[in-house]
């Protein structure tokens, strides 16, 4: 058997879904994962082939039944692990299937600061406008669309090193500490 090792220097291509296990919002999105997003690319790209890491407390918390569909052998809950940087830089894809507008998701502008590939709910652009598909980021309405943009990652059929070299570039033009400085004197300067 030949090991493949991953743009990301994994073995496995390595997904990672990355949040507080509570909540509404993360809630609905790993119901998303586990009933249309695992299923499909497990089919597709094949369980010996990818890993899904779980990054995140309060699994104990969350029902039972989402619990017991995050039991497989390629799902890795690890729990909070803090910081998580090596997460989001061994990451091939950071999975962000919420899909409720909640306004901005830090772990998405948390990647693009790393230059990290998203692949997110549509429902994610309200809260960060600045997230385009195929620009610097996968984006799909459902978890179907989800699955298939990972596959299209898996099969290297989009520009990876693009995408991920615009995530970065959309993190300094938008989201840095002097982007915010720069637009609050802009403002006050608007105001005086």
């Amino acid at each position: 058997e030949v090991n493949i090792t991953h743009e990301s220097g994994n073995e496995k291509f390595k997904i990672v879904l990355l949040g507080l296990l509570v909540g509404v919002a993360t809630l609905s999105g790993i119901e998303i994962f586990v009933n249309e997003i695992y299923p499909k690319i497990s089919k597709k790209i094949g369980v010996d082939n990818f890993e899904v890491h779980v990054v995140g407390g309060m699994f104990d918390t969350m029902p039972e039944e989402l619990k017991s569909k995050l039991i497989k052998k390629n799902i890795v809950l690890r729990g909070q692990v803090t910081p998580a940087d090596k997460e989001f830089l061994s990451a091939d894809v950071l999975l962000v299937p919420t899909p409720i507008d909640l306004g901005i998701r830090v772990r998405i502008i948390t990647a693009f600061s790393f230059g990290g590939l998203v692949i997110a709910h549509s429902a994610n652009q309200k809260g960060i406008p600045e997230l385009k598909h195929e620009y610097n980021g996968l984006i799909g309405n459902n978890g179907f669309e989800m699955a298939e943009q990972i596959i299209k990652v898996y099969n290297k059929e989009v520009n990876i090193e693009e995408i991920k070299a615009n995530s970065r570039i959309t993190y300094e033009n938008f989201f840095t500490p002097m982007t915010f400085a720069q637009e609050i004197q802009e403002e006050i300067g608007r105001l005086s």
